[in-house]
């Protein structure tokens, strides 16, 4: 009885997970969130007139940071947070 109580309480990701699954699979969804955000937010920043130096810069760490997905899913989640804020805040400077 403990292990299905368990298992109901588990956090979602963990849940679907398979045992022997990599972590960068059973992050997949948490990452393709992480990425739809940065994809938003670069969206906007053109729009916006972002620089093109700063959006190449970004494209640049985003594809550097794609790389990293299997070995360290964790990373590449803040990676891509931190991008996105990166473009926000490029935004907020130039008052758009």
């Amino acid at each position: 009885m403990a292990p299905v109580a368990r298992a109901a309480t588990a956090p979602a990701h963990h849940r679907r997970c398979a045992r022997f699954a990599s972590q960068a699979w059973c992050l997949h969804g948490t990452i393709a969130a992480a990425d739809n955000e940065l994809r938003k937010a670069y969206e906007a920043a053109v729009r916006a007139g972002v620089d093109r130096d700063t959006l190449v810069d970004i494209r640049h760490d985003w594809k550097r940071l794609r790389g990293r997905a299997n070995r360290d899913p964790q990373a590449l989640i803040r990676g891509y947070g931190l991008l996105s804020q990166q473009l926000r805040a490029e935004m907020r400077r130039r008052g758009r």
